[in-house]
């Protein structure tokens, strides 16, 4: 039998696909001839430059006469608002196959054979969102923006609301902005094809007091419908994370007015009550006027006082493990050298781990001294006889 080389690859397929989908087309290709074909090559071509094409296979391939297999080339259409994905466009997309081959030993000869598969590009609505999520912290009464991009990556113009939310509840208040604007929930949002707008998502910590604890979770949806054309699959959400950080506050009471004497201990009770958002370290702190000295006990079961930097723990509730109240002693060692009739005034107060003073947290202490451990001296006038 003479020598005889053909191919065959079929059918040829049509789809309608959307700016930035994927289309995937399956064509057989035959070795219809005589001969062993090796180096087969597939290769694809858009009319409409499209160039995001996968072929599998991806290198060369081998067939046996009247051996035949499936072969695939994958297509991703461009976002718009390119001309090549504006509405209605028809792509033709030439899939070949080829192979060279020596006929009679001396001569160089090409076999191919190609098919044409036919994209029609579909008017649609393509939306993207980023980011996707946001996170972020802040104290009771803050607010956090957290900003989203909104773009048309579509062929037509996209009509659509926005909305936002919080799981915890009206609480927690969110709103959508764009740009100076706070939207109504009835407001829309037109972007034509390329176009893209910035909106925050806001959302505000309730204020200290309204029991919203450290490390509480907060998750607030941003929420786009489309309205013209309407389109399910585009309408999205993204959701933002709030974790309410440590606001640390607190009472002491009260300011006390004693007797004492100098080179005595005079011991005075306080309690301080934690009125934070969450569990929290406090340190005692004292000034005194006369240069006493101060040091402090624990008063409170299940509250131990850290000797070292006289550190403490508080819960949030007055039975809780730890409880929310210290009661503690302020041990005043009254300077020795101090004269009855003085006045030693001791301020006693709170600061944070990092040493910062905890704000109206605070007491006055005056101990009026009226008994000295040294002899006043007393002056006697010199008489010159």
């Amino acid at each position: 039998f003479p020598a005889s080389a053909s191919l065959n690859i079929g059918p040829a397929r049509s789809a309608a696909a959307a700016p930035g989908e994927v289309i995937t087309y399956t064509h057989r290709v035959t070795n219809t001839g005589n001969l062993a074909l090796t180096n087969l090559q597939l290769s694809a071509s858009s009319s409409s430059g499209w160039t995001s094409v996968t072929l599998n296979p991806s290198g060369p391939f081998t067939l046996q006469p009247n051996e035949s297999r499936l072969v695939t080339v994958t297509v991703q259409l461009p976002l718009g608002p390119a001309d090549s994905v504006s509405a209605g466009k028809i792509d033709n997309l030439t899939v070949a196959v080829q192979t060279s081959y020596t006929g009679d030993g001396f001569t160089q000869h090409t076999v191919r054979a190609q098919v044409v598969d036919v994209t029609t590009v579909a008017p649609k609505v393509v939306l993207s969102i980023t980011p996707t999520t946001l996170s972020g912290r802040g104290a009771p009464g803050s607010q956090l923006p957290y900003v989203h991009t909104i773009r048309n990556n579509g062929n037509i113009a996209a009509t659509f609301t926005l909305a936002g939310s919080t799981d915890l509840g009206p609480a927690w208040v969110t709103e959508v902005l764009s740009g100076e604007l706070t939207l109504p929930p009835t407001q829309t949002i037109t972007l034509k094809p390329g176009k893209e707008v910035t909106v925050t998502l806001l959302v505000t910590v309730p204020q200290l007091g309204t029991g919203v604890q450290e490390g509480t979770v907060a998750r607030s949806r941003l929420r786009i419908t489309t309205t013209n054309p309407v389109d399910p699959s585009q309408n999205q959400e993204v959701t933002d994370t709030t974790t309410v950080s440590l606001v640390m506050q607190a009472s002491m009471v009260a300011d006390q007015e004693v007797d004492g004497a100098a080179g005595v201990v005079t011991t005075i009770p306080h309690r301080v009550t934690n009125l934070s958002n969450g569990q929290a370290t406090f340190r005692l702190g004292y000034s005194s006027s006369l240069d006493s000295t101060v040091t402090f006990r624990s008063a409170t079961n299940g509250v131990p006082l850290n000797v070292t930097n006289n550190s403490f723990t508080l819960g949030t509730q007055p039975d809780g493990s730890p409880p929310s109240e210290f009661d503690f002693f302020a041990d005043v060692h009254v300077h020795p050298s101090l004269l009855p009739g003085q006045r030693e005034s001791i301020i006693i107060f709170l600061l944070d781990a990092e040493g910062n003073v905890i704000g109206n947290a605070f007491v006055r202490d005056t101990i009026n001294v009226t008994r000295g451990t040294v002899a006043p001296r007393i002056y006697l006038p010199l008489t010159m006889r």
